[in-house]
């Protein structure tokens, strides 16, 4: 049992360091449900006029009490349909919060994005979009609930002694950016794909709490692609790849989703379920998690739930206790509180 906590307490204590060292961004399994997180040429990418999404992420409950959480929303809607013609606007908002360790080392983000889709055949069903976001971020630490090796006596840690250590700050605010293209057709009634990329924090902000520490944010490099098969009206498979690289760290997502619509002739009122499995490896080779997905929509709202199965080298520590995940999406039609009042064409297989 000793060598169990203490496995636990060395495992979370690599977790926070790498976190506050290395400062690599927040990540979801379920990352197609925070689309301008992932590429903000994805704003306005959806068939209606104005789209909601929330998001809530808790990890490493069986590791630490002071678990790792995360919480999102977005809202982004499309514009000028009808004075562009076939091409049209997408802007939308992105924020959200990260939470981690005894510290409650905190990352608040608040950005604006933009997008152009430009109409690359006569029947809509190509897009090109370029796309891209700016945002505020405030990064923040509670250095009372640390502890340092200086407060240690010898025998007991004690709290009321100064750690000695050269902060100065416990919080600081910094400005973020990020450019992205997609590509997205559909050469049949059954086949739509897309492809994209993104290069976020290009201005590389200092994350350091220390007096003159220099500590520039790792520019991340996202490719992100996918399909949607319509093997009959009723069943869909939807295979999807993200790759990520920020600094040393790097990561792939790949897997697949199954869709059932049972009645798909109901466009009024459509209910659809879906689940699948993904696997994520970290730095390309080493096994990090087995991701089951499922998920539920209702008329116009998209449920999804997923629970990450660790199968990294902390699994002596989580029990192969990863994290669950939930989201919810809300779309509105076409021509609701401004949007694109002309209907045009958008791959499903982006939001599964």
């Amino acid at each position: 049992m000793k060598s169990g906590c203490l496995i636990a307490l060395l495992s979370f204590c690599l977790v926070a360091y790498t976190g506050i060292v290395k400062s690599q961004d927040v990540h979801f399994s379920q990352y197609y449900a925070s689309p301008q997180l992932v590429n903000p040429a994805l704003t306005g990418v959806f068939n209606g006029g104005f789209r909601f999404a929330a998001q809530y992420r808790n990890q490493w409950r069986s590791v630490t009490p002071n678990t790792f959480s995360t919480i999102a929303f977005s809202a982004d809607m499309s514009l000028l349909k009808r004075s562009l013609g076939k091409d049209y606007v997408g802007i939308g908002i992105n924020l959200f919060q990260d939470r981690a360790g005894d510290g409650n080392l905190g990352l608040t983000y608040a950005g604006f994005s933009m997008a152009y889709s430009k109409a690359l055949s006569r029947n809509t069903k190509q897009y090109l979009s370029f796309g891209a976001q700016f945002g505020f971020t405030q990064r923040k630490i509670d250095f009372e609930y640390l502890v340092f090796n200086s407060q240690y006596d010898g025998n007991t840690i004690n709290g009321f002694s100064t750690s000695r250590e050269p902060l100065s700050k416990n919080r600081y605010f910094n400005w973020d950016n990020q450019i992205g293209l997609l590509w997205y057709m559909s050469p049949t009634d059954e086949i739509n794909v897309f492809a994209g990329m993104s290069i976020a924090h290009l201005n590389r902000p200092n994350q350091s709490f220390y007096t003159n520490g220099d500590q520039p944010l790792f520019i991340k490099y996202t490719l992100h692609a996918g399909m949607e098969l319509q093997t009959t009206e009723q069943f869909h498979i939807l295979p999807k790849l993200l790759v990520l690289k920020q600094g040393p760290s790097q990561e792939i997502n790949i897997g697949a989703t199954t869709r059932l619509v049972p009645n798909p002739h109901n466009h009024g009122f459509v209910n659809s379920f879906y689940g699948g499995v993904m696997y994520r490896f970290s730095n390309f080779t080493s096994h990090d998690a087995i991701i089951f997905l499922a998920g539920g929509e209702y008329r116009r709202i998209n449920f999804g739930l997923t629970f990450d199965m660790n199968v990294s080298r902390l699994v002596e520590a989580s029990y192969s206790v990863g994290g669950p995940e939930l989201s919810i999406t809300y779309i509105l039609p076409s021509g609701k509180l401004g949007g694109s009042n002309n209907t045009r064409y958008c791959p499903d297989g982006i939001n599964f």
